[in-house]
């Protein structure tokens, strides 16, 4: 009797981590690293440390098994500026291309979900000529 107070009280206090990620300044993960945990409603983060160039994200949920690590070149995390995208993995996974400058945990299904305020940054509204392409295009209409 006592314990069906339990559940809903359990889940009440049941916070899924999107990712616990452990990030390395080396693409083969070795020397110390850095722990981050981020979910979707931390929104756009610059990775710890002097540069992330490898990753490794462990499973922790079932909830988080649709959610994506998108890696950008800028400090915004504008679509456009996309690297690339990473589920969870028990190895060690290297930065593709780029430099990474900052990081979301993204909803492929709602890619823009995270913190109100910086829906413009991710859709690039408020980017100009810094790789957003917005500005890019309409110069190149012009010609």
């Amino acid at each position: 009797m006592h314990s069906s107070g339990l559940l809903p009280l359990a889940m009440l206090c049941y916070k899924a981590i999107a990712f616990d990620i452990t990030s390395y300044d080396t693409e083969e993960c070795t020397g110390l690293g850095s722990n981050t945990k981020l979910e979707i409603n931390d929104g756009c983060q610059t990775p710890p440390g002097s540069g992330a160039r490898a990753v490794i994200i462990p499973w922790k949920a079932i909830a988080d098994n649709n959610l994506l690590l998108a890696t950008y070149s800028t400090e915004r995390c504008c679509h456009a500026d996309l690297i690339d995208t990473f589920t969870w993995t028990e190895e060690c996974t290297p930065f593709t291309g780029e430099g990474v400058r900052s990081w979301r945990v993204i909803d492929p299904e709602d890619p823009d979900k995270g913190i109100q305020e910086q829906r413009s940054d991710y859709a690039c509204d408020n980017c100009g000529l810094d790789g957003c392409g917005k500005d890019a295009v309409w110069i190149a209409e012009l010609d």
